[in-house]
């Protein structure tokens, strides 16, 4: 079984939620990935974007800069 990390998983309302913060995390050079929604969590699209605990700030930040609502963020082994 591979090692699991405590990680950032935030999770959107949509679909494009997610591609545009995706978007956003390239052009800030965060490192940050979608990934299918984690099975131990509930999300109304099926992607998440999951990054290092220490990018978390960053991504929220951005997220408030560009107003994006509905998104949900968690700290989990993964």
């Amino acid at each position: 079984m591979k090692n699991q990390e405590l990680k950032t998983i935030i999770t959107f309302e949509t679909t494009q939620q997610a591609m545009e913060v995706e978007d956003l995390v390239k052009e800030n050079n965060i490192k940050a990935r979608l990934i299918p929604v984690p099975s131990n969590i509930s999300a109304g699209c099926g992607l998440a974007l999951c990054s290092s605990i220490s990018e978390q700030e960053k991504i929220e930040l951005l997220i408030k800069k560009n107003e994006i609502s509905g998104i949900k963020i968690y700290n989990i082994f993964y």
